[in-house]
């Protein structure tokens, strides 16, 4: 059975995928702070609200499927790449670096600071993080009342935040920023499973306006407070000076990019969609366009342009769209889908 469009998603995962782009650009830091406030917890929430039930076994297949191999094969294509560049230039490919960059890729130690030579597919730690907290989810079978859901939320948070006291680190498989993202993915399980989204929908424009004005001054306000000159962010389990404030300016600035994508619901294409559901390969691939893209401009001795990683950003979305379009005809495996088997008769 088909999962029901929702082409509100789709623009939420845009504009989602778009300030992922944007944070990793050459951005002012405010800029830059704002962004990383919620441009990840948006992604698990969106993530929890999409969360179809399933048995363990077959959600862990899939996830596997849509999360696992992704995240394998961008990152050996990546490392092959590096290798392939390295000869190009000259450069030696020193073998126990190569086993290095193996081992991390397979324990999901990527962001190790001892290891740097596969920086650009970073951003895929977003992939196994995800998994770890779906696994998470069907394991311990959420799918109960909302006291439940509460109860799994305060403990993963409290779980981080004591490590976090106690300095100990697990370093495999982002498992501390998994249970760091619990909470959103299951406020986004929440916000489906209780029709909250329906809600808010059914609201007038002018409540929607009023609601994300008084939401947009609330998270200024405390996220400036909360992240107090530093960027906060999911990847390297830094909430800020509190972890409260921290989930509540992500999920409140999350609610306000809902609000907005209520308001483009009407408006659809192909290339919205497409690029929508294929976010999986611009994570792992956009720290590459960018480099590319900033060292063309270089070359050429183009003039600097204000706000340029405004519009290179939207430039790098829409030059995904041909590569997605011919992924998925010949490699979907990398975008996390099965390979359509044709029969002949």
């Amino acid at each position: 059975m088909a999962l029901a469009r929702y082409n509100w998603i789709d623009w939420a995962k845009f504009i989602g995928i778009y300030l992922i782009v944007l944070g990793h650009s050459s951005i002012p830091f405010l800029l830059r702070e704002v962004i990383y406030w919620f441009h990840v917890p948006l992604f698990f929430i969106i993530s929890g609200f999409l969360h179809k039930n399933r048995n363990t076994r077959d959600g862990i297949k899939r996830d596997v499927q849509t999360l696992i191999l992704p995240y394998l094969l961008m990152n050996f294509i990546g490392l092959l790449y590096v290798i392939i560049n390295n000869a190009r230039y000259g450069i030696e490919n020193n073998i126990f670096d190569i086993l290095k960059c193996i081992q991390a890729i397979l324990l999901g130690e990527l962001a190790s600071s001892d290891f740097n030579i596969l920086g650009f597919t970073r951003p895929t730690w977003f992939l196994l993080a995800l998994f770890v907290t779906k696994t998470i989810f069907n394991v311990i079978n959420c799918d109960r009342n909302n006291y439940i859901l509460l109860v799994i939320c305060f403990l993963s948070a409290s779980l981080v935040y004591i490590s976090d006291k106690l300095g100990y680190v697990i370093p495999y498989y982002y498992i501390q920023s998994a249970l760091l993202a619990i909470p959103f993915f299951l406020f986004g399980y929440f916000l489906k499973k209780n029709n909250v989204i329906q809600l808010i929908r059914a609201l007038p424009l002018y409540m929607h306006l009023i609601i994300f004005s008084v939401i947009s001054l609330i998270v200024i306000y405390i996220g400036l407070y909360n992240s107090n000159g530093h960027i906060v962010e999911l990847f390297h389990c830094f909430w800020g000076r509190n972890l409260f404030l921290f989930y509540f300016v992500a999920i409140l600035a999350s609610l306000s990019i809902f609000i907005i994508c209520f308001q483009l619901d009407k408006y659809s294409s192909k290339l919205l969609t497409t690029i929508a559901n294929n976010t999986i390969l611009i994570i792992g691939t956009n720290y590459l366009l960018i480099r590319w893209l900033d060292a063309a401009w270089s070359h050429f001795d183009l003039p600097v342009v204000p706000f340029f990683s405004l519009f290179s950003s939207l430039f790098i979305l829409i030059a995904h769209y041909p590569i997605i379009l011919i992924l998925e005809r010949y490699f979907p495996e990398i975008l996390g889908k099965r390979r359509k088997i044709t029969e002949k008769l």
